[in-house]
């Protein structure tokens, strides 16, 4: 998308392009803009490219988001992207001429659409043909209208083709008087009189460079950038029919942003995901058995190369030696944020901080001892060229003893003696080791690769340091503020510290975001993200206030079941389980739940996973009525009275005084003897009607299952009265009592 400015050459005056933001994407912590524009039928384009401007956008946006799209035109391509900062131009429009047509265009805009509506609904009309006639009985049968029916089919078809025709001219003409109500709106909103733009209406501007064939009439282009300023969190809505068969999950959610613009009219998309992160794709190595080896090194990166700094030996033969770099501009009003260092450097070749050229050109006795003095050389080095992936403000590291001079064959050049050798030492030291010194440690190992910094990957940003100052010969990422200044220096001004004051306070203002409301929670990791699209455009002004915005509402299925525990209460307690209607899980959050078109209460919902299932409790129903009464009866057995018969009755009446058929569970509990009780026994006697054993919730993983719980499930009627019964008996020695006393219901 980005291209360099040496290979396209754009025109002098960019065009305006009047846009409306067209979709939005929240995440967890900011939002995905999408801005969409119309291009122009008459573009310049040629063999050189066109510059499109997008202005008043917010200061909030990150610039290395920018990213640009082309629809619906074949051939044209964007070749660069640059974000600048611009003060409005002081204009002077007639207001009264813009209102005039705006009013007009308004008009037009109402006429036409009225014209769309009426060739729209003129199309659904069919023509329904007749059944033929039947003859008389006895009389020959009735001529076949196969021509007539065949000319009416073909002028249904002439009139079909001509609103075709005419439906598609009016939706173009709607289509251009729009636009053009969207301008002159735009115009009037940045009219005003003749007087100087002020600091504090500083906005970023977006320049495209396109290149190609002219673009149809029906081109768009959109822009994309990401604001840091939006939250949202999820919130439902349940509405249950009378009966509680059937009702409808509408999700909702609780969004704020405080981007520096409105969004209007949006097509809004929820994603719990993060905007970005980094991933790579995992690699598997071969395993192998046998002795242990290092690992191969990893191929993609190559040391710079060697002795550049010879390219610049005419320039400081005539301009003298790099001086120092220049102190890093002090910080404005603590502007932070996406800002990143002033000067960063990147892997690119630099100068060796030996002479190379004395040592390369010195005279040896012979290749052997040019070929060991030449080893040394390059590993001081590929040493000092691990300073170039060292931070900036890291400390310089200290360079080691330069190695003593090797011993000196013999040879016929004995004229070469200790001057040569002294020479060649002072050439070859680094640290200032003096000839003869004790010897030094060995040098280090050559860099490792540099960490891969997506930063650097920015190459509109990337500047070439000049050949007077020290450095040279690299590239050097630039800072925003550094991008913007030139691009102020070439309107005129300059970047001053009220400027960046007001781009730090811009991104300070768009963390601004309110607390989240009670109740709702964030964020919802699951191991997985999920997207919610909007069904219908939402409006959001952006003032930092979480706003509740419909999201998608679904038809769900419900199941209403009431229960009763009778021993410890008799009241009825309304649930119902509602399936999750969506492809998408349900995030927790709470949900308001209106039973009948009245609000009912409101509850929490848990993550749900799609295709699951939602319990929610409704509170207690009057209309069911229970009454719990019970029976004892004492008897003695066995030989002599030796043990005990307690025989327990439990006696339950249900009465539904509802208006709808219910399903009622009702519970119930009977003692069961320990596991180490062998001399006392329960038998179920009988059981009107039958009931089954269940297992309820554990209050936690290490608890252990309750036992001897069982549950009657029956349907009632409206006005329908049952009861339920339910007898045991206890048998134990009659030395025993049972705690509290045997006529004591268990």
């Amino acid at each position: 998308m980005s291209a360099s400015a040496a290979e396209t050459t754009t025109t002098a005056t960019p065009t305006y392009l009047v846009s409306r933001v067209h979709a939005v994407t929240v995440y967890k912590r900011g939002a995905r803009v999408t801005r969409r524009a119309v291009l122009p039928s008459d573009l310049p384009i040629a063999d050189h490219a066109t510059s499109l401007r997008f202005d008043d956008l917010p200061l909030s946006l990150v610039d290395s988001s920018l990213r640009c799209r082309l629809l619906g035109t074949a051939g044209l391509r964007a070749t660069e992207v640059q974000c600048e900062l611009r003060l409005p131009e002081a204009r002077q429009v007639a207001a009264d001429t813009l209102e005039d047509e705006i009013r007009t265009c308004s008009l037009e805009v109402t006429r036409l659409s009225a014209q769309a509506a009426f060739v729209e609904e003129s199309i659904g009309i069919g023509v329904q043909l007749g059944e033929r006639g039947k003859a008389k009985p006895g009389t020959a049968p009735l001529a076949s209208p196969l021509r007539a029916r065949l000319a009416t089919l073909e002028q249904l078809d002439s009139r079909l083709e001509t609103l075709h025709k005419e439906r598609a001219e009016v939706l173009e003409e709607l289509r251009v008087v729009e636009q053009r109500l969207l301008e002159a709106r735009a115009e009037l909103a940045m009219a005003s009189s003749d007087r100087q733009s002020r600091i504090q209406e500083l906005r970023k501007s977006v320049v495209v460079a396109v290149q190609g064939t002219t673009p149809s009439p029906a081109g768009h282009i959109e822009l994309e950038y990401f604001v840091p300023g939006a939250r949202w969190a999820p919130s439902y809505a349940l509405r249950l029919g009378a009966n509680l068969q059937a009702g409808q999950v509408a999700m909702r959610a609780m969004v704020s942003q405080r981007s520096g613009e409105d969004w209007s009219g949006v097509d809004l998309t929820l994603s719990t995901a993060d905007h970005q992160q980094w991933a790579e794709l995992p690699e598997l190595n071969s395993k192998r058995i046998g002795r242990r080896q290092p690992p191969p090194p990893k191929k993609g990166w190559r040391a710079p190369p060697l002795g550049t700094e010879r390219l610049y030996r005419d320039y400081d033969a005539s301009f003298g030696a790099p001086s120092a770099p220049p102190a890093p501009p002090a910080s404005f009003g603590g502007f932070s944020g996406h800002e990143e260092p002033t000067v960063q450097r990147l892997a690119m070749p630099v100068a060796a901080s030996l002479p190379l050229e004395e040592a390369a050109y010195a005279d040896f006795d012979d290749e052997e001892e040019f070929e060991a003095k030449s080893t040394q050389v390059m590993e001081s080095a590929e040493a000092d060229y691990s300073e170039v992936y060292a931070a900036e403000d890291a400390p310089m590291p200290m360079a080691s003893a330069a190695p003593a001079a090797p011993r000196r064959r013999e040879s016929a050049k004995k004229k070469m003696a200790a001057p040569r050798q002294r020479m060649l030492s002072a050439n070859l030291s680094v640290g200032g080791a003096a000839p003869g010194s004790a010897r030094p440690a060995p040098p280090p190992s050559p860099p490792s690769p540099p960490s891969l910094d997506l930063e650097l990957m920015q190459y509109a940003r990337l500047r070439m340091q000049p050949p007077s100052i020290q450095g040279r010969g690299t590239l050097h990422i630039v800072s925003r503020m550094d991008v913007y200044a030139e691009v102020f220096v070439d309107s005129g001004t300059s970047l001053d510290g009220t400027t960046r004051q007001v781009l730090a306070a811009a991104e300070t203002r768009a963390q601004g975001i309110a607390a989240m409301p009670s109740g709702h929670v964030q964020p919802w990791s699951e191991g997985f993200d999920y997207a919610y699209m909007s069904a219908d455009t939402i409006d959001l002004a952006s003032d930092g206030q979480f706003h509740s915005l419909p999201i998608v509402t679904a038809p769900a299925a419900c199941t209403p079941l009431h229960v009763v525990v009778p021993r410890e209460s008799t009241d009825v307690f309304r649930t119902v389980a509602v399936d999750n209607p969506l492809d998408a899980p349900l995030l927790a959050g709470p949900m308001d739940v209106y039973w009948d078109d009245a609000f009912l209460l409101t509850s929490s919902v848990a993550f749900t996973a799609p295709k699951g299932k939602v319990e929610l409790g409704l509170g207690v129903d009057q209309a069911i009525k229970v009454v719990r009464n019970t029976h004892f009866r004492e008897d003695t057995a066995g030989l002599m009275g030796g043990s005990l018969e307690l025989s327990h009755k439990i006696v339950v009446q249900v009465a539904n005084e509802g208006q709808h058929e219910i399903a009622l569970e009702v519970r119930e509990r009977i003692p069961v003897p320990a596991t180490d009780e062998d001399d006392i026994k329960l038998d179920i006697k009988g059981v009107t009607p039958s009931w089954s054993e269940f297992e309820p919730l554990r209050t936690s993983a290490k608890s252990e299952a309750p036992k001897g719980m069982y549950r009657w499930q029956v349907n009632l009627a409206a006005g329908e009265r049952t009861e339920l019964s339910a007898t045991y008996e206890i048998k134990l020695p009659s030395k025993y009592e049972l705690s509290g006393g045997n006529r004591r219901e268990w």
